[in-house]
């Protein structure tokens, strides 16, 4: 169909066009023969865009990689079913500031690892995906992990407490639910 397109956008040679006459500067005046006027789509064609090989090569580089998977066992699930009903069906607020905070639950979770040698790669990578967890906490709690409920809640203790991030007021409960909100493939 490109080709099609191209060829229909190419001047005719050596042909006439119709209502033409002669086929000589009429050409002007003729509707007939205006696909043959030079105009935005009789350039000739370029070469084909790399856009589309970059992509491909952006998957294969994707695809390559190695995903986090955080399993949640059954018994947190229970825990978060039970929350969902406590919030949404009973109406209850979880009490703000929570102790131990996300950030606390993090840096004890950083600490408890076994130790990488430092400056390894791998070391490198897991405070990477901790500092990760803990920003994509801070960015998502007010959008994604609070119930329409707890959203008035949220605002009040931001305006309370200005200078600090979410993951230094919220608890285990909210950072459970980010575990079930990231993908599990």
């Amino acid at each position: 169909m490109q080709k099609e397109l191209n060829d229909n956008s190419k001047p005719s040679k050596g042909k006439p066009s119709a209502g033409s006459g002669d086929g000589k500067k009429n050409k002007l005046n003729s509707k007939a023969g205006s696909e043959d006027l030079p105009g935005p789509n009789s350039l000739p064609p370029r070469g084909q865009k790399r856009g589309r090989e970059m992509e491909i090569e952006k998957e294969e580089d994707y695809m390559k990689r190695h995903d986090v998977k955080i399993a949640i066992p059954d018994l947190l699930k229970a825990y978060l079913v039970d929350d969902w009903e406590n919030v949404t069906k009973n109406q209850q607020l979880v009490p703000l500031p929570r102790e131990p905070t996300v950030a606390q639950i993090l840096d004890k979770y950083r600490a408890n690892v076994p130790k990488k040698r430092s400056g390894s790669a791998e070391a490198d990578i897991f405070d990477e995906i901790v500092a990760g967890l803990k920003l994509y906490f801070d960015k998502s709690l007010g959008t994604i992990l609070l119930y329409r409920f707890e959203r008035q809640q949220y605002l009040e203790i931001k305006k309370e407490n200005p200078n600090k991030e979410p993951s230094d007021l919220y608890g285990a409960e909210h950072l459970l639910r980010l575990c079930g909100k990231l993908p599990s493939s």
